[in-house]
């Protein structure tokens, strides 16, 4: 009779111990959870200095481009007025050259 009452005691407690076992499985997975969104959080971290330093370093790049660029219109537009003036310079040069055989002919005659 005794065993009869032990063996569902038995039993119950057998279930509390399977059942205590899956909630401290559970209890581990949370915590393993937990601690994964804590590295995700440090790793998003990490992600968003890297990005900002990334757009820092992009427009810093941009902003230097647009200056050489800038600089570099400025130079073209002084070398083509430096080429005008060479080309009236040229262009002067040559209509006195051109004259210069008439006048030294008008002078002999």
């Amino acid at each position: 009779p005794n065993n009869a009452l032990d063996a569902p005691g038995v039993a119950d407690l057998e279930l509390l111990k399977a059942r205590a076992a899956r909630e401290a499985d559970d209890v581990d997975a949370a915590e393993d959870d937990v601690e994964d969104m804590e590295e995700l959080r440090r790793t998003v971290g990490k992600l968003r200095q890297s990005a900002k330093a990334a757009w820092s370093t992009v427009h810093t790049l941009v902003t230097k481009f647009q200056q050489e660029e800038d600089n570099s219109c400025e130079e073209e537009r002084e070398l083509l007025v430096l080429l005008r003036e060479l080309r009236a310079l040229a262009s002067r040069e040559d209509s006195t050259h051109s004259l210069e055989p008439t006048a030294t002919a008008a002078v002999a005659s």
